[in-house]
């Protein structure tokens, strides 16, 4: 699931305009400053392809595997909010008719789609951070990386210059720009600027190239970009959009490191409406990006239970019945939780609270130092929630373990196993507490075999 999340930071083609054009008259300016309206339609579609090699850690080197992937995105997209300035809030409504990607690595192959319950999507840029919601459900990690593509339609237009240029003339772009555009979480340094290459009454078309030096996932990255794009007068706006991206990412935390070469291909077709958005505008009338929308979802393999989860956790490691994730805040890991689950007979109980403890004693072994507080509550009628707070030492670091045992009556039982240190549980703010709190509990399956629940949070 890495792969499949870091595939989507780096893009595009080297792709070339073959158009006649008129000669501009020496000297002559070109105002390219978009003009967009709320209501506005597009059909987009992006096609991208990746290909080089992932570095995954391993226990005492790293490991290269080869990597391909690609993917293609077809959708309506109709502009809700337009910026009032560069770089200012706006919002797009986006049908997908199309948003598949496959996957080659090493000797797997792997494929994803976007599910059509979830095909209505809402993009929402404010604070310098773009985010895509479904307004129909939740999505996945894995849905979120496929329609989240470098190249943003409802970004690109940031490219164009904030006054008019000559042929030749050049400009420089904003890092929160950047960063947007190529899927990263910042831009520290960017020697990257764009230059009109031609014009005439109809169309100009412009190149980008440079190099940027940035951060992701907590790690820094690397990356050569070219591009070329294309700017018509009628709808004002760009396009068409083709980009080479080289980059080279550090192992982190929650993905594997990258050095690939990426190409997408974007195209923007304004048209005057779009049937599915006009059958949906109602689903449009309200804001759906509340921290509840927000969320992702995690079905679990064996379908017994589903987690509703803030987007800085992120699963590194799926096993049937052992899930971990790790938690990401300002660049660095926060957290790790290993959900482990067991399914007992309607006729056995969870066990109580001290019961739990010996358990989570026994699990730590020689780790264990002391309790620092316990307690159970019934969040919901139908489910008992226990809770122990632990210290100790691992590698000789002082460690916090923060357990959850939730049961509900028909058998079925979760754990949750948070390790941090000590000092980051006022970072931490309750992180935890709200992944318990997404827990839902799935009818569970009549040939689920009963597996002892692994409390070691590692």
């Amino acid at each position: 699931m890495q792969v499949k999340s870091i595939i989507y930071v780096a893009v595009l083609v080297v792709g070339q305009l073959v158009s006649s054009t008129t000669e501009a008259a020496d000297g002559a300016e070109f105002d390219l400053r978009p003009r967009l309206s709320a209501g506005q339609c597009a059909r987009v579609t992006a096609n991208l392809e990746v290909e080089g090699k992932l570095h995954l850690a391993g226990q005492e080197q790293t490991e290269e595997v080869p990597l391909k992937a690609s993917g293609a995105l077809e959708y309506d997209e109709q502009l809700l909010a337009v910026p009032d300035a560069p770089l200012a809030n706006c919002r797009s409504a986006r049908w997908f008719h199309k948003a598949e990607a496959a996957f080659h690595v090493k000797s797997q192959q792997s494929t994803i789609q976007l599910d059509d319950r979830r095909r209505l999507i809402v993009v929402d840029w404010a604070a310098n951070a773009a985010a895509g919601v479904a307004v129909e459900g939740r999505l996945t990690r894995d849905e979120l990386d496929l329609i989240e593509p470098p190249g943003n339609s409802l970004l690109v237009d940031g490219l164009l210059p904030q006054q008019p240029v000559k042929v030749e003339e050049s400009w420089t772009h904003a890092p929160e720009l950047l960063a947007a555009l190529l899927g990263i979480d910042a831009v520290t340094s960017a020697e990257v600027h764009s230059v009109l290459r031609e014009a005439d009454a109809s169309a100009a078309r412009c190149e980008l190239a440079g190099n940027l030096f940035g951060a992701v996932g907590g790690v820094s990255t690397e990356i050569e970009i070219k591009a070329k794009y294309k700017f018509e007068f009628g709808p004002r706006r760009i396009t068409w959009l083709a980009m080479l991206v080289h980059e080279k990412r550090s192992i982190s935390p929650v993905t594997p490191g990258i050095d690939a070469v990426s190409r997408l291909q974007l195209q923007i077709k304004p048209m005057s409406s779009s049937a599915q958005l006009v059958k949906r505008k109602a689903l449009l009338s309200r804001d759906p990006l509340t921290p509840a929308d927000l969320q992702l979802s995690y079905e679990s393999p064996t379908g017994q239970y589903r987690l509703n989860y803030d987007r800085r956790w992120h699963v590194i490691s799926e096993q049937p019945n052992m899930l971990v994730l790790r938690l990401l805040d300002r660049g660095g890991m926060l957290a790790q939780c290993n959900v482990s689950t067991k399914t007992l007979g309607k006729q056995d109980a969870a066990p109580a609270l001290t019961g739990f403890q010996e358990e989570i004693k026994k699990a730590l072994g020689n780790s264990f130092g002391q309790f620092v507080r316990a307690g159970q509550h019934g969040d919901d009628p139908k489910r008992q929630v226990l809770w122990v707070v632990a210290q100790g030492q691992a590698d000789e670091l002082p460690i916090e373990w923060h357990y959850f045992l939730v049961a509900n009556t028909t058998g079925q039982q979760v754990v949750l196993a948070f390790t941090l240190q000590p000092d980051e549980v006022e970072a931490l703010n309750k992180a935890d507490v709200a992944l318990v709190r997404g827990l839902e509990f799935l009818p569970p399956a009549t040939d689920t075999a009963a597996t002892p629940t692994e409390l070691r949070a590692r």
